[in-house]
């Protein structure tokens, strides 16, 4: 760790910033990292959905092969293959959350229903295995009450074939097929969470090395496109997704470029803690309240660099204008992209609504603040306590 002094100077830039082609593509992911997150997410449920109508092809020709009526078969593959190829048709509606949501409920609808129609044996788990990768696929870890309930589902057909209590008797193969499907369900939603946070992982690489000197930001679609294409080969959706990312990087890397109240932190080879020292050597000058900085060197990219120094700029004014504070600290820790900022003070502190994280519209000012850290991906909390001081505390792992 080191105490950081002195100013810098100002600097310049040779990356020049992307200006995709089109005017569709900007519109079809949000800003920030919740872009990143939504195109992985649209881009893996596309390949699930295409390994989910596969397999239940698959499932339905070795139902045949082993003898099954192909008239009882009808329905209930019929149904399911429909469902996955509409869908597949419209993920590009799952940029809506409302969509999302409607696809998953529908999806465990019919798994509800495959029993009631004599489908108890491969052709459920597979379509069981797909619906819980889609799930992981469009709400991360929160899909694990989902992966639970398909457990619990399968584990009570389990139960029930060997007591005959099913309208249409089940193949005699169902039990080990219902046992593995125990297994593979969760599995194959973990696996499908673990592949999105690789690929949200190459993406932000991809964003980061953009802003860097001597880089061209020319390629900056084609290197976000071969991400999400890795995880959607052949896929269209690929392409429009890394133009969005790629219009909102170019407005990003812009905004990362203006000085912050005069302090430039657009140099990514300069360690963010000088920067930060000069922001909070004349935020003291100006207000005369003493602060302290204990600071370990970093190197983030120019976006997040930008960010922090906006966070904490606003963090400072706050406890200048409302806090009646005598004395502030910032605390910097963390290597590249996992960073822990802290600022606190001394001051009269407030009743935070709920303790940690501050509730969306109970105050403008940390409202905005919130939602620029979510935009980088992190998390902003806030603890308080009457006459006991402020601290506030931003998170950011990638």
């Amino acid at each position: 760790m080191a105490q950081r002094t002195g100013p810098t100077g100002p600097m310049t830039t040779t990356s020049d910033p992307i200006r995709p082609r089109g005017s569709a593509a900007p519109h079809l992911l949000p800003s920030g990292q919740a872009g990143v997150h939504l195109a992985t997410a649209l881009c893996l449920a596309r390949s699930v959905l295409f390994l989910r109508a596969a397999g239940l092809g698959a499932a339905a020709g070795v139902a045949l092969a082993t003898g099954a009526d192909p008239l009882h078969l009808a329905v209930p593959f019929g149904l399911l293959l429909a469902v996955t190829l509409v869908e597949l048709g419209r993920v590009r509606d799952f940029a809506r959350e409302t969509s999302r949501l409607a696809a998953l409920a529908t999806d465990l609808c019919l798994a509800v229903l495959c029993p009631v129609l004599g489908l108890t044996d491969l052709g459920l788990v597979v379509f069981q295995i797909g619906t819980a990768a889609l799930a992981a696929a469009l709400l991360g870890t929160a899909a694990a009450p989902v992966w639970a309930g398909q457990a619990a589902q399968l584990g009570l057909i389990l139960w029930l074939v060997p007591h005959h209590t099913l309208d249409t008797p089940a193949p005699a193969a169902a039990v080990p097929v219902l046992l593995v499907g125990l297994v593979l369900v969760p599995a194959a939603g973990l696996l499908a969470v673990a592949v999105a946070r690789s690929v949200r992982s190459r993406l932000n690489q991809v964003l980061d090395e953009a802003g860097e000197p001597g880089v061209r930001t020319a390629g900056l679609v084609t290197g976000l496109g071969r991400a999400l294409r890795g995880v959607s080969p052949g896929s269209r959706l690929a392409g429009e997704c890394a133009q969005a990312l790629a219009h909102d990087a170019a407005g990003q890397l812009d905004e990362a470029r203006k000085p912050v109240r005069g302090v430039r932190f657009d140099d990514p080879l300069v360690d963010l803690a000088v920067p930060l020292e000069q922001l909070c050597r004349e935020w003291s000058s100006t207000h005369r309240i003493a602060i302290t900085t204990r600071m370990e060197p970093l190197w983030p990219s120019g976006v997040v660099r930008h960010g922090l120094a906006v966070l904490v700029t606003e963090s400072l004014d706050n406890i200048a204008h409302h806090a009646r504070a005598t004395r502030a600290r910032l605390v910097l820790r963390g290597k590249d992209h996992d960073i822990d900022l802290s600022i606190n003070d001394n001051g009269g502190g407030f009743t935070v609504p709920d303790g940690k994280i501050l509730l969306a519209g109970r105050y403008p000012g940390l409202e905005r603040m919130v939602g620029r850290a979510r935009a980088m991906g992190a998390t902003l909390t806030v603890s308080s306590e009457q006459y006991g001081g402020t601290t506030i505390r931003i998170r950011l792992t990638r």
